[in-house]
């Protein structure tokens, strides 16, 4: 068994027909849109070209047993399994899109190579040396209690296991831009800086080999997937429940794009082995 999970949230309902329920919270058609905006099986910038070069350093083979933290729909997970043919288990927080990737997963005849599991990255125990590394991608920022999941991390990989993930990272959480971004995200920010990254990171067990800036790439990636989609959008060709949330996209990565652009937010990527 490779983890332990708590039980996913619950789900509350709506009245309004227009409105999607929280039970609904990642119906296919949200799906769609979010795939026109990052890629097929994407749900955040970057696409699954971007993924294989990312974890490319780490050199995985056949022999391989993979983590991926923060699986979403699994595109990373599925992909990387794809390509060099290891086995991957990709962890989700959301219970809802765990279960979507999974569908994905046995739909491509990969149920059993590239799997996808509900977690709580809070509290999973993970079983130990039962991974040669792991990935992930923005998987962390707004997870409380980073250091128990790191220590989880170490404890799941073989010795001299692979840790490679990319994550936000504040200048200076006190900074005018850095709080008026927290202030407006619509999850809790756990948000660290990049020296407290690297400090909690060799606390818990590794040995960093570097960590390098990808901000301008990654702002890249957010403008040219907003460009992409709206220029693929006929007037009246979205669904009107849909326009809300779209509406909230557009509101949550403009201010990413503007916390980035005032120097408060950064995208890092972080490469470590256990010591």
């Amino acid at each position: 068994m490779i983890l332990a999970s708590a039980a996913g949230p619950e789900a509350a309902g709506s009245s309004d027909p227009d409105v999607l329920p929280l039970a609904e919270e990642w119906a296919e058609d949200r799906i769609a849109l979010m795939e026109q905006l990052w890629g097929a099986d994407f749900i955040s910038p970057g696409d699954l070209n971007y993924v294989l070069d990312l974890v490319k350093p780490i050199g995985i083979n056949p022999s391989m047993h993979v983590l991926n933290l923060g699986a979403q729909l699994g595109g990373a997970t599925r992909g990387v399994a794809e390509r060099w043919g290891a086995w991957v288990v990709g962890l989700e927080s959301s219970a809802e899109l765990a279960a979507k990737a999974q569908k994905r997963s046995y739909t491509r005849g990969l149920g059993g190579k590239a799997q996808v599991k509900h977690y709580d990255p809070k509290s999973a125990a993970l079983r130990p040396n039962a991974f040669n590394c792991a990935y992930a991608r923005e998987a962390f920022f707004t997870v409380e209690g980073k250091e128990r999941l790191f220590k989880a991390v170490a404890t799941a990989l073989k010795p001299s296991g692979q840790f490679m993930f990319t994550d936000y990272v504040i200048s200076d959480p006190e900074a005018e831009g850095a709080r008026a971004w927290i202030a407006h995200e619509p999850v809790a920010q756990h948000i660290w800086t990049q020296d407290k990254t690297m400090t909690c990171l060799e606390k818990s067990g590794f040995n960093i080999w570097f960590n390098d800036d990808l901000t301008d790439q990654h702002q890249g990636q957010i403008l040219q997937g907003w460009s992409k989609l709206v220029s693929s959008l006929a007037p009246g060709s979205l669904p009107r429940m849909l326009v809300g949330l779209l509406v909230d996209e557009v509101e949550l990565w403009a201010r990413r794009i503007a916390a980035i652009q005032c120097g408060a937010l950064k995208l890092f990527r972080f490469y470590c082995v256990k010591a």
